[in-house]
């Protein structure tokens, strides 16, 4: 694997549009891109999502995106089912 630079990756503002919620709710997600810096270590892959702190690592590029977007999307049906903020003490402010 040949190493790579660290580059921004912007989730489309509808990724999350693809699950569907009780109350159609989505925290906000389709208001904003998600933006991700996206690095490599060794032979890993990692994902650190720039505004929610939240960090996935996989062996492909496109594999360290879909683990990030299970992730966040998991912490969204996780906080929906228990009525809390799945984003609460995970924003990153600049």
């Amino acid at each position: 694997m040949g190493m790579i630079a660290p580059y921004i990756h912007t989730l489309p503002k509808d990724f999350s549009k693809q699950f569907t919620y009780n109350d159609s709710s989505n925290f906000g997600l389709a208001d904003q891109p998600l933006n991700l810096l996206i690095s490599e270590e060794g032979e890993w892959y990692i994902a650190q999502g720039l505004e929610y702190d939240i960090v996935a690592q996989a062996k492909t590029i496109e594999d360290v995106i879909y683990e990030w977007q299970r992730l966040i999307l998991s912490r969204i049906c996780i906080g929906k089912e228990l009525g809390i903020d799945p984003f609460e003490g995970l924003v990153l402010e600049g």
